[in-house]
């Protein structure tokens, strides 16, 4: 896996989304886990 992962995602009208497997597994996140989003001023 490489130093920067990146990946994209389509968000479904229910407002979910999928993370891709290879984040999943690098960020070490389970089914169950909680996920936090900060968004900042300039929007990222």
């Amino acid at each position: 896996m490489s130093t920067n992962d990146a990946g994209e995602t389509k968000v479904n009208d229910k407002g979910m989304v999928t993370i891709p497997a290879g984040i999943r597994r690098r960020l070490d996140i389970d089914g169950g886990d909680k996920l936090r989003w900060d968004v900042t001023d300039e929007g990222s």
